[in-house]
């Protein structure tokens, strides 16, 4: 269980920056950095929507 609690940490950091990160280039209209951060954000929230699955399934002791 810890090891999901970790992941699920490190997505939601990875979807927070990966907001940032578009933020950022957004205002400097570097497109190809707002490119890799949605392609980031889809990936990172894909990614935590399968681990919450995983969790929901889990059987309770």
């Amino acid at each position: 269980m810890f090891k999901k609690a970790m992941l699920n940490l490190f997505y939601n950091l990875s979807i927070v920056g990966s907001l940032v990160l578009g933020y950022l280039a957004f205002d400097k209209r570097s497109f190809v950095l707002i490119f890799l951060a949605i392609f980031a954000l889809i990936f990172f929230v894909m990614q935590k929507i399968k681990l919450l699955k995983a969790i929901k399934n889990l059987k309770k002791p």
